[in-house]
């Protein structure tokens, strides 16, 4: 059952807490983090490595021993009680380089469940500020700067909580240097280790934890003047963060969504400075110059969205544009869009998906409506989104254009043959036609370029010529991607075209002898044995595994259509099937694969053998030889009567 603090606190020790706190259990901080973090945080926690705990009103606190590093500074903020659903804690911190919900926050927060009265309460920071002098503040102020030189950008800024509606402008050049702090990269360590300082700068868990502590001042710095009405400096500081971006987020590790979260933040604040300009005065709304300003900000965290390959950075900017941009302003974003298009070279996938998402902006600046089909194509054709155009093609009903364009276009099989199964989707005989053609066409004009292509397109076809009347041709294809790759596969094709009802004559079994022969002779002797198996013909399968099993075989799959199974699993199956009429092949089987299985060593190994041995127990009692099988399991046991793991397993199956 989960621990749970929910009174105030009384007097503990002659310090008087007169604060309440929402409910705070282990299921409550289990919630918050991931299932290794809370468990070693509990070990933390249990091994007494808190220590220093202080609270001030809502803040905790305290230094907690690391494992190899530390000791850490961890804090955590309350929840108030009169909040009992809101998130517990608010807020926290660790300086550790994991930062975030870490085993270190775990840890202090289980501490404060645990025993509250362990942590000295002193006066909220507030209070004591408010107690000195100017000249103490100011030398206070210089002490901490000394001590951590990364705090210098925080003083030419008014800080958030007490930022008016009537707020001088903004200092861009502060706000500059603070966004520079977060994404810098110096070259000493000079204030490595420090709370909140410099990390090793391998873009790992200290830079970026330090990198978002420091983004996260800057966004509450606009959260705080939109709050306050003040538009035009929540939009300066959100357009300057969005122009400091690196070009290459994704070298810091976001695995918690921390740099994600601020950047949805940011967008979300941008979006709602454009959409203030409807109902301010006219002499308080934005210049044409910082419209432009604001709409670049949010094309920025759109296209670092996009070269992040889909975060959902920016979700409200987009559709804010379209419904509230000037004619003259959509205008430039559907040029600045376009630069975003990759052409259609290098990651076929990436192009696709970056010029779809382009075109879905750009649909959004055609307001409700969006883009109209003819609108839409252009788009395709300028995006060289082909496989697009052509379904849409046939979605208007000019289904011959779709048909020239995929001739021309569609450069893939997976494409193409897409295409070819929209056609067949028509149910025209006509279609259908078409379709079989732009296919058998395609085979034509590139066969012999790529062997896996031409062996897509010819069982395509196969398929297609059996569905709709021509089982000659099917069996022809089947018998060439047979020729081009024996295997099983292309094995029962062919049988499958020979046996159809259609097929005249009885192809099958002149075709069978060849077939396997070939099979033979191309070492395709996994395939034989799984024909027999599949056939009944077991010795012919026994026949085909004693070939694998001569040195030097050099038995094989075919090339690029199938894999190479363990031959353990063929050695079980064959024995399997060879238990009834050929008992002495399968218990020489099942002890060979018991051997095999022995010398590699290892718990797991001595199961897999003994469940042989099982069956090898089985055959030879079923066949009224127990004797046999006595002597045997009795000399195996002598032979490796060192390997206790063996032993105890072949105890546990009561074998011997």
């Amino acid at each position: 059952m989960a621990r749970t603090i929910t009174r105030p606190l009384t007097a503990t020790g002659g310090n008087h807490a007169t604060n309440g706190f929402a409910p705070l259990s282990d299921d409550v901080i289990a919630r918050q983090t991931d299932a290794g973090s809370f468990s070693r945080g509990k070990t933390y926690f249990r091994g007494k490595r808190i220590f220093n705990a202080v609270r001030r009103g809502d803040l905790l606190r305290a230094r907690c021993r690391g494992s190899s590093g530390g000791p850490y500074l961890v804090e955590a903020t309350l929840a108030p009680a009169d909040k009992p659903k809101s998130r517990n804690p608010v807020k926290y911190l660790c300086n550790c380089p994991r930062g975030g919900f870490c085993k270190h926050v775990v840890a202090l927060l289980l501490t404060w469940i645990d025993k509250p009265e362990s942590f000295d309460v002193r006066p909220p920071i507030a209070d004591v500020l408010a107690g000195k002098s100017r000249e103490e503040l100011v030398a206070l102020i210089e002490a901490m700067l000394a001590a951590d030189p990364n705090l210098e950008p925080l003083i030419e800024l008014p800080p958030p909580a007490v930022i008016a509606p009537d707020a001088a402008p903004v200092d861009e050049a502060a706000i500059r240097r603070l966004i520079g702090n977060a994404f810098s990269e110096p070259e000493d360590e000079e204030y490595g280790g420090g709370y909140g300082g410099y990390g090793s700068y391998d873009y790992g868990y200290d830079d970026f934890s330090f990198a978002t502590g420091e983004l996260e001042r800057v966004v509450s710095y606009a959260d705080a003047y939109l709050e306050s009405g003040h538009w035009r400096n929540a939009m300066l500081v959100s357009a300057v963060l969005t122009e400091q971006l690196p070009s290459e987020l994704d070298v810091y590790q976001d695995e918690e969504g921390e740099l994600s979260d601020l950047l949805r933040r940011t967008d979300a604040n941008l979006a709602a400075c454009l959409e203030a300009q409807e109902r301010l005065p006219a002499e308080e709304r934005f210049t044409d110059e910082e419209r432009g300003r604001l709409i670049d900000a949010i094309l920025a965290i759109w296209e670092a969205d996009l070269d992040a390959g889909g975060l959902d950075y920016s979700d409200g900017g987009p559709e804010t544009i379209g419904a509230l941009a000037t004619p003259a302003e959509q205008e430039r974003v559907r040029e600045r869009l376009r630069e975003m298009m990759l052409p259609a070279v290098g990651d076929p996938w990436k192009h696709q998906w970056r010029n779809r998402a382009v075109i879905g902006f750009l649909s959004l600046l055609k307001g409700e409506a969006g883009l109209s089909d003819d609108e839409l194509l252009a788009e395709y054709r300028n995006a060289e989104l082909w496989e697009d155009a052509t379904v849409l093609l046939l979605e208007m009903g000019r289904v011959e254009e779709a048909i020239r364009l995929a001739s021309r276009k569609l450069t893939t099989v997976p494409a193409l043959t897409a295409f070819a199964d929209r056609l067949l989707g028509f149910g025209d005989p006509e279609r259908v036609k078409q379709a079989i053609a732009l296919v058998d066409d395609r085979l034509w004009e590139r066969e012999g370029q790529n062997v896996r292509d031409d062996q897509r397109l010819r069982e395509w076809l196969e398929k297609q010529y059996l569905e709709h009347g021509s089982p000659e041709k099917a069996l022809e294809l089947a018998k060439s991607r047979f020729k081009v790759s024996p295997c099983k596969a292309t094995y029962d094709a062919v049988k499958a075209a020979a046996l159809h009802p259609g097929q005249p004559g009885d192809p099958w079994q002149a075709l069978r002898p060849t077939l396997i022969t070939t099979l033979g002779k191309s070492n395709g002797l996994y395939a034989l044995i799984d024909i027999h198996l599949e056939e009944g013909e077991v010795a012919d399968a026994l026949k085909a595994l004693a070939k694998v099993e001569k040195p030097g075989q050099n038995a094989q799959p075919a090339w690029g259509f199938t894999s190479l199974p363990a031959a353990g699993s063929y050695s079980a199956r064959v024995a399997a099937a060879a238990e009834t009429d050929f008992p002495d092949e399968a218990v020489r089987i099942y002890q060979k694969l018991a051997e095999r299985q022995i010398a590699q060593r290892g718990r797991p190994a001595y199961q897999a053998a003994a469940n042989y041995l099982v069956r090898v127990m089985r055959v030879l009692e079923g066949n009224g030889r127990a004797a046999e099988w006595q002597s045997f399991i009795a000399d195996l046991r002598q032979r490796h009567k060192s390997l206790r793991a063996l032993r105890e397993e072949l105890d546990a199956l009561g074998l011997g």
